[in-house]
């Protein structure tokens, strides 16, 4: 997926390590994640888009 998009959040849970964490995020930190996913550092459980902000 292409999660480029700077206004659209995420709600994402990941694990890493033995700490399980629930954290909000746009696009561009989640595909940052995600290759931290490949990496095995972490592992997401979780993912939600919550939608376009409204800020810009």
């Amino acid at each position: 997926m292409n999660y480029t998009e700077k206004r659209t959040m995420y709600v994402v849970d990941y694990e890493s390590g033995s700490s399980s964490i629930h954290e909000f995020m746009n696009g561009m930190d989640l595909k940052a994640l995600e290759a931290q996913e490949k990496n095995g550092s972490v592992r997401i459980t979780n993912l939600i888009c919550l939608g376009e902000s409204a800020r810009k």
